[in-house]
């Protein structure tokens, strides 16, 4: 039997698929590259002399609340898998919750693709208390989504309510730090009333999306600016004297900077975030 040759159509639209492959790699490493050649001038006008003075100059107490508010931070993270549980009315010890959303958001956000490896350390480890695979993704876009939306959240307040000093910091002008706050917060808004209100199943390429309801939903808007907010802190607490940023701004290009980092798929946003 003769062997036919895919048709010219089928085979230019496999090569299109690989090289659709290599894109999202290609892009995290160029943005990986422009990151370490920024970095690398910044960082060779430091000396390990003068960071360890640093450090030592930081007030203690400043250190212990940084300690203390990176613990509850931890605590607190468990909340956006314990919203996904009850979203998908599933009933889990909160022991195991606490340990698995802990496990997976380590891996998650230090290797990068957090949808993706926080999935899999969750599925591996709910699976034997009967969650499948297809809730598993519920649980790991209900985080994502949690995430997103507390980023959202406090960049648009900082960008809304402190737009000079926000501008100042992100090198943006007024009016555009204005205006990109009271969007990102109107998409905030949208989303919790949509929550609250809809009782209709929103359908995305295949996946039926059923809104949180009034109790849920509202809870996931808050828990997600609680967490960043929190996060936040820790680096603002250890900020030099000198530093004269205010709450407000600051968690803003925090919040700007969490995204430009996931955003890179570099693993643990390294170097992205710290140049933002």
């Amino acid at each position: 039997m003769k062997r036919h040759s895919p048709a010219p159509a089928e085979s230019q639209e496999g090569e299109s698929r690989g090289l659709l492959r290599w894109v999202g790699p290609l892009a995290a490493l160029l943005v990986f590259g422009a990151v370490a050649y920024i970095l690398h001038g910044e960082v060779a006008r430091l000396h390990f002399d003068r960071v360890f003075a640093h450090l030592q100059s930081i007030p203690r107490r400043h250190v212990l609340a940084a300690l203390g508010l990176t613990a509850v931070s931890y605590c607190v993270i468990s909340g956006y898998d314990v919203l996904a549980l009850r979203y998908l009315r599933k009933r889990l010890p909160y022991g195991r919750i606490l340990f698995t959303c802990f496990i997976a958001s380590a891996f998650g956000h230090t290797l990068g693709f957090s949808a993706f490896t926080g999935g899999a350390i969750r599925f591996r480890l709910y699976a034997s208390a009967g969650v499948t695979a297809v809730e598993v993704a519920t649980i790991a876009a209900f985080v994502s989504l949690g995430i997103g939306i507390g980023l959202a959240t406090l960049a648009g307040i900082s960008l809304f309510l402190s737009p000079g000093q926000s501008a100042a910091v992100l090198h943006l002008g007024h009016d555009l730090t204005f205006l990109v706050g009271a969007l990102l917060l109107a998409a905030v808004v949208s989303y919790a009333l949509w929550s609250a209100l809809s009782r209709g199943v929103l359908e995305i390429r295949g996946w039926a999306l059923r809104a949180p309801g009034p109790t849920i939903g509202p809870l996931q808007v808050a828990l997600g600016v609680i967490d960043l907010s929190l996060a936040g802190s820790v680096l603002w607490w250890l900020l030099p004297p000198g530093a004269h940023v205010g709450y407000i701004p600051f968690i803003g290009a925090y919040a700007i900077a969490v995204i430009a980092g996931i955003v890179s798929d570099v693993p643990g946003g390294i170097g992205v975030f710290e140049t933002v």
